[in-house]
C-alpha cells in the first residue's frame, strides 16, 4: 500500500494495524487519566503515541471500553441562546 500511495502521491500519515485489544487498552489507559474526554481528544492522545487509527475503530473502542461513554455521547445536543440586538434591520439586498 505504502508504495502505491507513494506513486499516486497521496503520502500521508501510515494507518497503524494493531490489534482491537491493543487498541482497547491504549484508549482505557488514556479514559483512565482523562475521563472526559472525548473521540477527538482521544485520538490526538493516541496520535501523540504514534499510534494513528480511523475514527471508526477509535469510536468503537470507546464504546467497548466505556459503554456510559456511550450513552453519554448520544444526549441532548447543548441549546444554544439566541441573541437578539435591538435596532438591527435585515437589509432589503438581503447580505
Amino acid at each position: 500500500m505504502y508504495r502505491r500511495r507513494c506513486e499516486h502521491g497521496l503520502q500521508g500519515a501510515n494507518i497503524d494495524f494493531i490489534s482491537d485489544s491493543e487498541l482497547d487498552q491504549a484508549v482505557s489507559r488514556i479514559k483512565r487519566n482523562h475521563p472526559a474526554w472525548g473521540v477527538v481528544m482521544v485520538e490526538g492522545a493516541l496520535n501523540a503515541r504514534n499510534i494513528i487509527v480511523p475514527r471508526r475503530r477509535i469510536i468503537e473502542a470507546l464504546t467497548r471500553t466505556d459503554p456510559l461513554f456511550t450513552v453519554l455521547r448520544w444526549r441532548a445536543p447543548i441549546e444554544r441562546r439566541r441573541y437578539r440586538v435591538p435596532g438591527t434591520t435585515i437589509p432589503a439586498s438581503g447580505l
